[in-house]
């Protein structure tokens, strides 16, 4: 039995009634402090490597008084993430002898699961920000314009490709590329909203049509 559950490389910790340690897999030892002396000790004396979680000693108790199964995400000092599953432990004669504790490695499920979760809030941020009634725009440390909403394109009359990075500011604020410029390292460095007033103008649909006919009239090309 000893050499299949250190085979496993699972950790797993067995207790008594008491709570003392009766046996625990060579994996056990990377979250919890164990060395083979420790066999016969009670758990409460063994210092875990668990973060933000104190009830290991309390919710094994509960299973022995129930016996319900418990089970719990912990993490360790070494940032990794375990399922702690805690169930009774039963003889072949259905007997309870004690309480079986066994961490399963859910490091790599537990980072998926959290760039899921964020991918699913910048998604919802983006349609929060697509269908906003405000004109807001995403800009570079140089003052380029690298995306705005739709509400932008209605307000200022222009319209970004998607990839499309060269649009500087210019083009709706002109004479003003320095202003953006100015003011972007503080509101990095600082993490603060700051307001500001800045004068802004909407793209001129006739103002091509215009440029178009004077070159005519000046024997120049298209």
């Amino acid at each position: 039995m000893n050499n299949l559950l250190a085979g496993t490389g699972i950790a797993t910790v067995f207790v008594d009634h008491q709570l003392r340690i009766r046996r625990f897999t060579p994996a056990a030892t990377q979250v919890v402090n164990l060395i083979q002396t420790d066999v016969g000790r009670p758990r409460g004396h063994i210092v875990s490597n668990l973060v933000n979680y104190d009830g290991l000693v309390e919710d094994t108790q509960a299973v022995l008084d129930t016996p319900i199964s418990e089970e719990v995400e912990v993490q360790t000092k070494a940032d990794d993430w375990y399922l702690l599953n805690i169930r009774p432990y039963r003889t072949v004669e259905n007997v309870i002898e004690g309480a079986v504790l066994t961490f399963f490695d859910i490091t790599e499920m537990k980072g998926a699961r959290d760039a899921l979760r964020e991918s699913e809030a910048l998604r919802r941020m983006a349609v929060v920000v697509r269908d906003a009634h405000d004109a807001i725009t995403m800009q570079d440390l140089e003052g380029r314009i690298l995306a705005w909403n739709l509400a932008a394109e209605k307000m200022f009359g222009w319209v970004i490709p998607p990839g499309r990075v060269t649009r500087p500011t210019s083009i709706i604020c002109p004479g003003q590329d320095g202003w953006c410029v100015g003011r972007v390292p503080p509101a990095r460095l600082g993490g603060v909203p700051w307001p500001a007033r800045v004068r802004c103008r909407p793209r001129d649909p006739t103002r091509r049509k215009r440029r178009q006919m004077m070159r005519r009239e000046k024997g120049g090309y298209l």
